[in-house]
């Protein structure tokens, strides 16, 4: 046994967290302040880390104000090395049982600092990426990441059959946990938020929530919409989210040259998406790839039919004509029809499959679950000595 594990109930496990930046807008950074948040308290003390500097203060005071003892390396670049001296002062002053590394940059750094600081568990957690390109990735993860780290966490089980058929990483090294979230909260009725939006209530409301950035193919929502309007009198379709400057440039200039204004909205980053879903009648994903988006997630706990490209994890939790529709020609043709085909179904069966998507959302995809997963994790890799 390693002198950092902890014995018996001689001291609660300690859990450190460690991200580039802690940030609202990502679904992965806002996964791993919630997981370091959801730790049982009684069981783990719980420390998150960020490399680089951030300005963004809320998620910050959020980690506090839960009792997570939040730390920053205030790392001005990637080629900054110097902080990486005081994350390896902490491990071992700390006496760190385990450390959860989230996405590439602290995935690789952290599995060979945690390593050498003689952390008992490393993991790594790979919140997806398209496993096309990038040589010096794939290497990296191979032989670094791979090598370093107890396990790596893949989001769904596309994405561990990626790992190990692209970047050639053993089977054994991977450990498949899905995503979970907390329930939503709806803070204002369908009919608020559409007088707010200034959408009338027969209008059929899609709505779309992602961080604007290329792998979305927002783009290809909005080629969906000039179909979608000839053939659904009145439909609208919302954006929520922020993300790229160059890429949200593109896509309003495309939003124009189509003559969508009417259409298409973007509504920005809002604290409020959930009530945007909640008024809007169906869900929508077009993305190039995915591990198991938590937008995906929150469609379905707020019982909204979702139309989704079939990529990554997420034919792995939509279930085509049971929750929604999967659509797997990747073009603005087969989107639209897809969204067409359930405007016509009548409202109780939309509501059905709605009913049906909430259902496996709370079975399955639910935060507590997700949490359990986790902790059983650190458990085992602690037990088995695997990192002693």
């Amino acid at each position: 046994m390693s002198e950092h594990e902890p014995s018996g109930s001689s001291r609660r496990i300690r859990v450190l967290t460690l991200i580039d930046k802690p940030i609202a807008i990502g679904g992965a950074e806002r996964l791993a302040v919630d997981l370091a948040i959801g730790l049982d308290p009684a069981r783990f003390e719980r420390y998150f880390c960020a490399t680089r500097r951030t300005s963004f203060r809320q998620l910050d005071d959020e980690l506090r104000a839960a009792g997570v003892d939040y730390r920053s390396l205030d790392r001005r670049s990637r080629y900054d090395l110097l902080p990486w001296r005081s994350l390896i002062g902490l491990l071992r002053r700390e006496r760190i049982d385990v450390l959860h590394a989230h996405l590439f940059g602290s995935n690789l750094w952290g599995s060979v600092i945690g390593r050498l600081s003689g952390v008992p568990a490393v993991l790594a957690h790979e919140h997806t990426w398209s496993y096309v390109g990038r040589p010096l990735r794939k290497l990296a993860d191979r032989h670094v990441v791979a090598r370093f780290a107890d396990t790596i966490i893949a989001v769904s089980q596309a994405d561990a059959d990626k790992m190990t058929s692209v970047e050639h990483i053993p089977a054994g090294k991977i450990t498949v946990i899905r995503n979970g979230i907390h329930d939503p909260v709806v803070t204002a009725s369908r009919e608020q938020v559409r007088a707010e939006l200034g959408i009338p209530e027969a209008a059929l409301l899609i709505a779309a929530v992602a961080v604007i950035r290329p792998q979305k193919r927002l783009d290809r929502l909005i080629e969906a919409a000039t179909i979608l309007r000839t053939e659904i009198p009145g439909v609208q379709v919302a954006i929520v989210g922020a993300g790229y400057p160059e890429e949200t440039a593109k896509l309003e200039k495309l939003v124009k040259d189509r003559g969508l204004h009417s259409t298409v909205r973007f509504l920005g980053e809002r604290d409020d998406a959930a009530n945007v879903i909640a008024a809007a009648d169906l869900g929508i994903i077009t993305s190039d790839y995915e591990g198991i988006p938590l937008s995906l997630l929150e469609f379905m706990a707020l019982r909204r039919p979702v139309v989704a490209t079939a990529v990554g994890g997420i034919p792995e939790v939509l279930r085509d004509g049971e929750t929604g529709s999967l659509v797997r020609e990747l073009t603005p043709e087969a989107i639209a029809q897809a969204v067409i085909e359930l405007s016509r179904l009548p409202v109780d069966r939309r509501n059905e499959l709605g009913d049906a998507a909430r259902a496996l959302q709370q079975a399955t995809f639910s935060f507590a679950a997700y949490v359990r997963s986790v902790q059983d994790l650190y458990g085992h890799l602690l037990r088995d000595g695997r990192g002693a």
